[in-house]
């Protein structure tokens, strides 16, 4: 079967949302909102939403490591992807890019906002920017 090791993507994936789980715990939370162990409910959001990115990773790479359940259903989204799919993915990881680097300015009328989304922009603009890199290697397993 000449395909991609499609489960690379899911460890890289992965060690996105391990990174993004380590900025999110390590940063100062704010001071209004606390409530647990010193999270506010901002950072208590995004943790979740993190950890649910990562169930979910965790979940793909059983399916790709045991090749049971809707494997054939996920492989054929990795394996061939449209080149319309591509070319969006690749405009949606310039659009995360450019959202990530406005986030470090005051452009945005509440900057403390974006600045808290911070670690979930890069996590996606990885993804994305992943995913593309991803389909544009021709990588042969053989």
């Amino acid at each position: 079967m000449n395909s991609k090791p499609w489960y690379l993507f899911i460890i890289y994936t992965i060690l996105c949302e391990i990174l993004t789980i380590l900025w999110v715990v390590s940063t100062p939370s704010d001071i209004e909102n606390q409530f647990l162990i010193g999270f506010s409910l901002n950072r208590l959001a995004l943790l979740i939403f993190v950890l649910l990115c990562s169930l979910t990773s965790l979940i793909l790479l059983y399916i790709s490591l045991s090749k049971k359940g809707f494997y054939l259903t996920i492989s054929r989204l990795f394996e061939s992807p449209s080149d319309a799919a591509s070319y969006t993915l690749f405009l949606i990881s310039i659009l995360m890019a450019g959202m990530f680097i406005l986030s470090f300015t005051h452009v945005f009328p509440n900057r403390f906002f974006m600045a808290r989304l911070q670690p979930v922009l890069l996590m996606l603009f990885l993804f994305s920017f992943g995913y593309t890199i991803f389909t544009a290697l021709k990588i042969n397993p053989d």
